[in-house]
Order: C-alpha cells, then sequence, then structure tokens
C-alpha cells in the first residue's frame, strides 16, 4: 500500500476522529456556540435600537 493511502483514512474518516474524543462533545460545544452567537446578535442589534430611539428624542 502507498503511503497516502494509508495516510487518508487518518483525515477523511469519521470514526478515526470520533474514536478521539466523545462523539457528544463537537456537538454539544456547537450548540452553546450557536446559543452565545445567538444571544451576542441579539443583544447587538437591541443595543443598535435602543441607540437609535435615544438618538431621535
Amino acid at each position: 500500500m502507498s503511503p497516502i493511502n494509508l495516510h487518508d483514512p487518518d483525515f477523511d474518516s469519521p470514526s478515526h476522529t470520533m474514536g478521539k474524543s466523545p462523539a457528544g462533545l463537537p456537538a454539544r460545544f456547537l450548540f452553546a456556540a450557536g446559543i452565545v452567537a445567538g444571544f451576542l446578535s441579539v443583544c447587538t442589534v437591541g443595543f443598535f435600537i435602543l441607540l437609535a430611539v435615544l438618538i431621535k428624542n
């Protein structure tokens, strides 16, 4: 077998990476990151709306 054929499964196959870390960890991390990103975007939009209201008055 060539080195490329031995090397590719290490990077490409999901089962290889799942063996190293718990399968639930990346999903939980992405879920938490999505919640944080959504919260920050809502806060940013709310801040700009509040700023616009304050400037108008």
